[in-house]
């Protein structure tokens, strides 16, 4: 489980756990896949929700939303260390995708988005909260079919963080979390995100799958999460099926 999920523009996601501060774990990836005008794709997922639009036969915008809220609680030596966390994260996009052939589509995204997160320690009274402003780029290769589609998105994203609240915290534990102001805002953190998707289903409803990995690009202490999957319901609207 998270102790802290974030999710900045994109997939981000932040959030809060147990033990440990993760203070970037990605949201998932909107890989649309679009091959004609006025096509809309959607998906939702528990704490996700996205939408993607071809303004025309090669222009398409998207947006993305996640948010989460939830408690936990932790018995060490017969101690327990109750945390409440919250985090949210708005994204949009603008980009162009090209039909290689019937089934091949290859696409491109730019975007960016807001994101905060609030993590409280109800029992030692720690809290916590930060904002942030992510930027993503995402080519994407993929293939599309009345039965199934795939998509490989190697996504990089860029996130600022701003106005960090800390208190409750020895210098010790802010040191060992990594959670000082001037380490945190300090730099742009640049993140490679690659993710598969899957959708298995037919014409306009399929399953849809993600798994991806994460690789800090920028140098430093930040804590965030190394992997990230999930999955849900995508609903496509399209002529082309027919």
């Amino acid at each position: 489980m998270y102790e802290n999920l974030y999710v900045l523009l994109s997939g981000i996601i932040l959030l809060t756990m147990s033990c440990k501060t993760i203070l970037y774990v990605p949201n998932a990836v909107n890989a649309p896949l679009l091959k004609e005008k006025n096509e809309i794709k959607a998906y939702g997922s528990p704490n996700n929700a996205q939408i993607a639009y071809a303004v025309s036969n090669h222009i398409g915008i998207m947006g993305n939303a996640y948010g989460n809220k939830f408690t936990s609680e932790n018995t060490t030596n017969g101690v327990t260390t109750k945390d409440a966390n919250k985090g949210n994260l708005f994204e949009l996009g603008l980009g162009y995708f090209n039909p290689l052939s019937e089934n091949l589509v290859f696409e491109t995204y730019i975007g960016g988005g807001l994101g905060k997160i609030d993590f409280d320690n109800q029992t030692q009274n720690k809290h916590y909260d930060v904002k942030a402003t992510k930027f993503f780029v995402q080519p994407a290769i993929g293939y599309v079919h009345k039965f199934f589609d795939i998509a490989f998105t190697p996504r990089i994203s860029a996130v600022k963080y701003n106005d960090l609240n800390v208190n409750g915290y020895t210098q010790d534990e802010l040191n060992n979390e990594y959670l000082n102001k001037d380490d945190v805002e300090g730099k742009t953190w640049f993140f490679a995100e690659p993710a598969i998707t899957a959708r298995l289903g037919y014409k306009f409803v399929k399953i849809q799958a993600q798994f991806g990995f994460v690789s800090k690009l920028t140098s430093g202490d930040l804590k965030y999460d190394s992997k990230f999957t999930n999955i849900g319901i995508s609903l496509n609207l399209a002529k082309w099926y027919r």
